[in-house]
């Protein structure tokens, strides 16, 4: 098990052969296969974005100045500086084509 977490480390597509040559072996069993690899299958595709920065946003009568709006799920912050959207979790590194 050992070797494993040594392969775990550094590279996922390799632990997740050699957990299955260990149920093939006898080693471990389906059930706990299915745990080793869970990080990998259980895993979502990671969103990219880009913060959109709208001047002089009017809510009503009131006016906010400058905000930022993500270019993924549209939500509207006075602080965008984050490098990911904390509503939808999409990664700001997509470049802007102006």
């Amino acid at each position: 098990m050992a070797d494993f977490k040594y392969i775990l480390e550094h590279n996922a597509v390799a632990a997740i052969h050699h957990a299955d040559a260990m149920v093939d072996r006898g080693e471990i069993t389906f059930g706990e296969y299915e745990e080793m690899i869970k990080p990998w299958t259980d895993a979502e595709p990671v969103k990219h974005g880009h913060w959109i920065v709208l001047h002089g946003v009017l809510a009503g009568d009131d006016i906010y100045g400058d905000m930022g709006e993500c270019s993924n799920c549209g939500l509207h912050l006075r602080n965008w500086e984050w490098n990911y959207c904390p509503n939808c979790g999409a990664k700001m590194d997509e470049e802007v084509q102006e």
